[in-house]
């Protein structure tokens, strides 16, 4: 797809300016010392649990951005970094009970009481956008969907159990400016991964522990 063929371009000009040498290939399961996949669907299932960056949905301003995390057992590993960087303004927390479930790729509907649940777009068109239903509920549930992001942003409070959840910090009491800065340090624009920035913020070497 194009903007696999620009961010694989972009990674690649990425790793030259750090002096790594790096191919970009269209086989699922080329060797390599260190694997670069974009999205879950195409190489992943290869390199999951190997020396792997994954490229993925953006946190915010997709697809015009990127999230970028190493895989550690399998898993996003967070860099840890705490500095100041750009991130979309924090909405006031909401008060109030209206929830919303926010379903994952390929999740049925769950039992519970919930105002409104919103199946993925991939399994099921809304009538309204993300933002809309966001702005008629106080709550947000759900697992590891990236509309939670978007929720807790927008001031709902967000409920998950799924310590791989992005919003799981939050309900174990993490502050929401350190937690939304924390992910502001794994999404990257084009430009950024392209000039190494991306690279310098996360590291070249794979994380070990």
């Amino acid at each position: 797809m194009s903007h696999q063929i620009d961010y694989g371009r972009a990674v690649k000009a990425g790793f030259d300016r750090h002096g790594l040498s790096a191919e970009i290939s269209h086989l699922s399961d080329a060797p390599g010392d260190i694997h670069v996949c974009i999205g879950p669907n195409f190489a992943l299932r290869h390199w999951r649990n190997k020396q792997t960056l994954l490229l993925d949905r953006a946190y915010w301003s997709d697809p015009k951005c990127v999230s970028a995390h190493w895989l550690v057992s399998g898993q996003r590993f967070w860099s840890g970094n705490d500095g100041e960087r750009d991130h979309p303004e924090l909405k006031p927390m909401k008060e109030g009970d209206r929830t919303i479930y926010l379903c994952d790729y390929g999740e049925l509907p769950p039992k519970g009481h919930f105002d409104t649940v919103r199946r993925h777009p991939a399994n099921g068109k809304s009538s309204e956008s993300l933002s809309k239903a966001l702005s008629r509920h106080d709550k947000a549930a759900g697992k590891r969907s990236t509309a939670l992001v978007s929720a807790a942003i927008a001031g709902l409070h967000v409920e998950t159990d799924d310590p791989q959840s992005l919003v799981y910090a939050l309900c174990q009491g993490v502050e929401r400016e350190r937690w939304i800065t924390s992910l502001a340090w794994h999404n990257w624009g084009l430009k950024e991964i392209e000039r190494g920035d991306m690279l310098d913020a996360i590291g070249t070497d794979y994380p070990t522990d």
